[in-house]
Formats: C-alpha cells, structure tokens, sequence
C-alpha cells in the first residue's frame, strides 16, 4: 500500500493524525517485518501489528480496537503517521550526518559538477541564494523593531503602536511565551488578529498548556462560530471541546460535544460511539441511540451501527434502499438467515439492471460473483437458475457477459 493515506476514511485519518501529534503512539518496534506498536486513548490502549513489504510499503494490518474495520481504525493511521515520521527523520539524519562531514571546499567543488550537469538545479539555486540575502534583509529589519519595541521597553502597550506592512509577521504564540511576554501582551496581540483560525488554534493551544481551562473552553465555542464557513476546523474545535470537558469531569457537555460530532461528521465514527456509549447510563444511551437513528440515518457506515446495535430492521432498510450490491455484501452474513426473501428481490433487481449495463469484462465478472453470492440465500437456486435463464436469453450479444455467466453455472 503505497498511498495509505487514501486508505483510511477521512474521520479516522483525522483521528489517527490528532492520536499521533498527541503522542498517543508508544514506542514502535519492528519484528520480523511487522511494524508493532501501542496506541494510548484517553480511556483505552490498543494494539496495532502492520505488515512491511521489502520495499518499505504496507501490507496486512491488524487492531485489537473494536472499529469493524482497517479503513474506519484511527489507531492504525496513528501508527502508520508515526512510522513515517521516523523514516523522515532517519533521512534527514543521513544527510545531516553527510553535510556535517564535508568541508566548504568539497560543499563547492560538488555544487560546481551538479549544476553543470543540471541546467533546472542552477535556476533554483539562483533563486534560493537570492531569497535567501532577501530574507536576511528583512529579518534584521524585523528584528531591529522587536528588540527597539516590544523587547526593550518590555511595554504592553507596545502592542497597539501604529500598524505597519511587516503586521503578517507576527511572532507566534509560542515564541512570545519563549520571549516571556507577558498574559496581557500575549492576549493583546491575540485580539488584533482573532479573525485568523490559525491564530486561535495558537492561543487554544497555550491555554490548555497553562491549564487556563476556562478560557480554553470560551475561545474553542466562540471559534466554532467563527470558524463555521469551514466544516473540518470545527470539527477540530469540538474534538478540543470534548477531551477537554472530559478531564474537567463535566459529563453532560462531555456528552453533548460526542453527539455534536457524530451528527457533524460524514460518516458514522463507531470510536464515538464506543466513547458516548461508555459515558451514558443504561437510560440515557437508550434515548440518545434512538435520536442517532434518525440524526444519523443518511451518513456513510450507518449500517455498522444498526449492526452493533443489533437493530437488523434498521439494517435491512438501510442494505434495500442503498443502489448497488456494495451493501447487501457487506452484511451478507448478517441478514441472510433475517430476511433472505427481502435480499433476493435485491439481488434480482440490481442483477437485471448490471445486465442491461453494457461495460467491460470486469463488470461481468463482478456480476457473477454477485448471483454466486445470491445463490448461498436458503432455497434461492430456482431464482438464481431462471435470472441466469432470462439474462442469457435477454442479452445473446453480449458474449463477454455469457461467457462469465456461463463458467458460473459450472461451478454452481
């Protein structure tokens, strides 16, 4: 798997990152090819074991999480963000290693024969020396105002002198703490630049680091105003708000945030669900699980919900009214022995409608991989026999179709 990244649904990629900057990932070893590694949640710790090919790509994964699969697991991707993070940082060490070893005369002599060779490399190089002269012009003049203003003086007001056009440049929350500005200062300049995200995210970060939690919390709710134009910064700000209400003990709003989340996500996140299912009382899941059912009726993977929920009724509307196949596989298993009268129309009815289809040999191949699994319904071969009749008889041009049908019935 070389593009893991597209691997993993949105939410759980999200999650995975979220999990790995937090550093909930341990230590990762490596045996026999295998890429082990625990991952901490707030509540729980999991187990992950990734396959590695010789050629440094995944294979296999496995996580003893109850997600009901790789793709929905954030504490796979937490892992797989991780490892790469460490093969970044074993390149980087190499060439550092190579730089700090080579003397400015070996630096020149091997430029010399790299841009000679490479016409593309000169311009760049070009443009890098230049830049780079230009950005030390302007931060020593950035600097100079710094050390003349805020760092001499030292005064609070110096924050609200005259704007200038070096005003997008402004330190970063963390290098004012470093500076040791003071609360005031710090807050100041926030305030001049609040309608920046980035900004905020900052400051949220300084708040919860210095345990001003109260604070924390005002500015994470007034940001999920602000900030509403862009759905995936909210749904960052509500994670904060979650994990936040949850170490300060206040359950309902720690309830409240779990259940904002899964209605604002696309797709069904069941490590929510496990979280808001663990924090309600028997009474309360009760009510707040019936209103999910209809709240989350229309997001992707409610079907795993119903299933654990063991509300098979749900389900079987949800498998019939979804167009395709894909779901009606997906919980095969599940609904056959439930309702397989309701499965078979189904299968009939988006089998007539692949066949009409005129496509490539794969769709005809997937096709009959379809009528195998609609054979395995109890007493369904009568069905299957007079659909695979009909379709042949329907369709005699279609020989790439005929032929796939045709090895089918040999084998059922």
């Amino acid at each position: 798997m070389k593009d893991w990244k597209k691997y993993f649904l949105g939410d759980a990629l999200e999650l995975g990152y979220s999990y790995f900057i937090n550093k909930k990932v341990g230590e990762i070893k490596f045996k026999k090819k295998k890429i082990i590694a625990t991952i901490s949640t707030t509540q729980e710790k999991y187990e992950a074991v990734i396959d590695v090919t010789e050629n440094l790509l995944f294979g296999e994964m496995f996580c003893n999480c109850p997600c009901t699969s790789n793709t929905q697991c954030p504490h796979l991707a937490s892992v797989l963000f991780a490892y790469n993070k460490q093969l970044q940082k074993k390149n980087i060490n190499n060439i550092t290693y190579l730089i700090s070893h080579a003397d400015d005369s070996q630096i020149r002599q091997f430029l010399k024969i790299i841009l000679k060779e490479n016409k593309q490399l000169v311009k760049r190089f070009q443009r890098y020396v230049s830049n780079e002269a230009s950005n030390l012009r302007k931060n020593h003049r950035t600097e100079h105002k710094i050390s003349a203003s805020s760092l001499v003086n030292n005064d609070p007001e110096s924050l609200e002198s005259k704007p200038t056009k070096k005003k997008s440049r402004i330190l970063s929350v963390k290098q004012m703490d470093i500076l040791n500005y003071s609360k005031q200062q710090i807050q100041q300049a926030i305030q001049e630049n609040w309608e920046s995200p980035a900004v905020r995210l900052q400051y949220i970060d300084y708040l919860l680091q210095n345990k001003l939690y109260k604070e924390a919390e005002e500015v994470l709710k007034e940001s999920i105003d602000l900030d509403s134009y862009l759905p995936q910064l909210v749904l960052q700000h509500r994670y904060s708000l979650k994990n936040l209400y949850q170490k300060l003990g206040k359950k309902e709003a720690y309830i409240n945030q779990l259940t904002q989340l899964l209605i604002e996500n696309e797709s069904v996140d069941m490590n929510l669900i496990h979280q808001l299912k663990k924090a309600c009382s028997s009474s309360e899941w009760e009510k707040i699980r019936n209103c999910l059912f209809k709240e989350l009726r229309n997001h992707l993977d409610i079907g795993l919900f119903y299933s654990q929920e063991k509300r098979y009724d749900l389900l079987l509307d949800h498998v019939l009214e979804t167009p395709g196949l894909t779901e009606v596989n997906r919980y095969f298993n599940l609904l056959k022995k439930q309702a397989p009268e309701a499965l078979l129309q189904k299968y009939e009815y988006e089998l007539r409608k692949m066949a009409h289809t005129t496509t490539t040999r794969f769709h005809y191949q997937k096709m009959a991989l379809h009528i195998e699994e609609m054979a395995k319904l109890p007493n369904s071969m009568v069905s299957v026999q007079l659909l695979i009749k009909e379709i042949k008889k329907k369709y005699p041009r279609k020989k790439a179709m005929i032929q796939e049908i045709s090895l089918l019935e040999k084998k059922i």
